[in-house]
């Protein structure tokens, strides 16, 4: 397509973008499972507030060496008052979406479209990026790539809990891809559904695409 010419890196979202939901009832339903996954940890009636505040302080407080994942459980470890059960809280979140998590696939759809134009443009020797924002592990990555059509292999990056050490809207989540793909912003573009999380890479000079643009 001509309007990506000029870029070498291809960033796409996730939710929103690649996979289509109601992100408000995908939330509902995982944190329903989530909740009764980990109830020996956290009050059900609690999950909600205590995991969500977990991500606004990795979200508002990077400290540019720790991955998220790291800094996600020492929150969630400081709020719940479970300094000696670290090993077991994360087996438990990765059994969790291991065998729980892809139950919600259903709740989702492949945006085929988009899904055509990032693989043609691969064709054309763009790298792909899925520069989905890392609140979530590796695990939760590749299943929610994998309901979009889409494979691992065919992405030069894909941003998840463990190799990231920023989240959006920060502009330095951007920066973060930019370094590691050893390329400038200006060799990049993102596509995405989000005007606050997405569009924050034109800070650093990433161009910004509206997926319903394109669709």
């Amino acid at each position: 397509m001509n309007m990506f010419s000029e870029f070498d890196y291809i960033l796409t979202d996730l939710d929103g973008t690649l996979i289509k939901m109601d992100e408000i009832r995908f939330a509902d339903e995982y944190f329903k499972l989530l909740s009764e996954y980990v109830k020996n940890f956290i009050d059900p009636r609690n999950i909600f507030p205590v995991v969500m505040s977990c991500i606004e302080e990795i979200t508002r407080n990077p400290d540019g060496f720790t991955d998220n994942y790291e800094r996600f459980l020492k929150a969630l470890i400081g709020k719940l008052n479970l300094e000696n059960r670290k090993v077991e809280l994360k087996a438990t979140f990765d059994k969790f979406y291991k065998e729980e998590f892809p139950k919600l696939s259903h709740l989702t759809k492949p945006n085929q479209e988009l899904v055509k134009i990032l693989r043609d443009l691969r064709k054309e020797n763009k790298n792909l990026v899925l520069a989905t924002n890392p609140v979530f592990p590796k695990i939760a990555i590749f299943e929610r790539l994998k309901w979009s059509g889409m494979k691992p292999d065919e992405f030069a990056l894909i941003t998840y809990m463990e190799n990231s050490k920023y989240c959006k809207p920060d502009v330095k989540y951007f920066m973060e891809i930019c370094d590691k793909l050893s390329t400038s912003p200006e060799k990049c573009v993102m596509i995405g559904n989000d005007s606050q999380y997405d569009s924050s890479c034109e800070k650093i000079g990433v161009k910004y695409v509206d997926v319903r643009e394109l669709i």
